[in-house]
């Protein structure tokens, strides 16, 4: 296999960067073939594995892998941050011209690999994977992820047609990325808020052959509101139309309600006073809250938080360095 030196001059071409969270069953399997690929393509690579918190043992096979391999990289996390703060961590300790971020569950086939790579040395800052024979359950993964899209293309202002799927990015967009100090971090939406120099190429999608998926409805539809919020341009924009728009209809009913009172009749029927009221009151609290809610992401947005405090330990070169704990 292509090896080479991490202290070297040289950086590879490529860094893979995989989070882990308790996948001791296809970790073999994913070292194996994800090294294979982009060794028949002859792209000096590295594997940088995250430890996300595992408690079935992972840790200690990608430690394996590390201190026999000095193409893999290994980063222990103190606790559980998450699959994006956890690939965030690990560009830290990459160096290849192209990193690309990849599940360990093999389920975007590991010959994509080169075929991303290739396609941001063509000078692309960012490159997706469009999901082709897409083996997702319907109502669990392929609904909630069409929701998304929809979201996050609003939010970002763009088009992407898979924003799940498997990404690469350019050397120059992780650095810039990396001194984007944010207190949540979802790595795309940065990345795409960063660059629209974009490309999106298909990528054969299979069946997880071991583990089981860690998303959720729930986790998936608080990732895409999280999202939405967090990096929308002016997430709160409908709120604030809505409230403008139900504000000046009370106003403009309630001055039909003086004028029929005043010239026409003094009986007519309480219920429209109270519609009135209700558009007032609805228009004045939506209008309020879009305010607040601004406020608030502006003062998250300015938030920034050390990603290292977390790291315990990182094994590079077959050597171990703890003194990150």
């Amino acid at each position: 296999m292509v090896e080479f030196e991490h202290g070297g001059a040289t950086p590879p071409d490529v860094s893979v960067i995989i989070p882990v969270l308790n996948e001791i069953e296809g970790l073999d399997r994913c070292y194996k073939e994800v090294g294979a690929s982009l060794e028949r393509a002859g792209l000096p690579f590295e594997i940088v594995f995250v430890d996300d918190g595992s408690t079935d043992g992972s840790d200690r096979k990608m430690r394996a892998f590390a201190e026999r391999d000095r193409r893999v990289t290994f980063v222990k996390l103190l606790y559980n941050v998450g699959q994006q703060r956890a690939m965030y961590i690990a560009f830290a300790h990459c160096r290849g011209r192209v990193v690309i971020t990849y599940d360990s569950d093999l389920q975007f086939h590991p010959d994509c690999l080169p075929a991303l790579a290739r396609k941001v040395m063509e000078g692309y800052d960012i490159v997706g994977g469009i999901r082709v024979g897409r083996q997702d359950p319907l109502f669990l993964n392929r609904v909630p992820s069409a929701f998304g899209k929809f979201l996050i293309n609003r939010a970002l202002q763009m088009r992407q047609e898979d924003f799940g799927g498997v990404k690469a990015y350019s050397r120059r967009l992780v650095d810039i990325m990396r001194r984007q100090q944010s207190p949540f971090i979802i790595i795309p939406a940065m990345a795409y808020n960063l660059s629209r120099n974009t490309a999106e190429i298909e990528v054969r999608h299979e069946p997880r052959k071991a583990g089981v998926s860690k998303w959720s409805v729930f986790s998936r539809m608080e990732l895409y509101l999280d999202l939405y919020t967090l990096y929308a341009r002016r997430p709160f924009e409908w709120m604030m139309v809505s409230g403008v728009l139900s504000l000046l209809a009370g106003l403009l009913l309630g001055a039909g309600i003086l004028w029929y009172r005043l010239f026409v009749s003094t009986h007519f029927s309480g219920l429209i006073i109270f519609f009135d009221i209700f558009l007032v009151v609805t228009g004045a609290f939506f209008f309020s809250l879009s305010f607040i809610g601004k406020f608030v992401v502006r003062i998250l947005r300015g938030r920034g938080v050390d990603p290292e405090l977390v790291v315990s330990e990182v094994i590079s070169d077959g050597r171990s360095n703890s003194s990150h704990g």
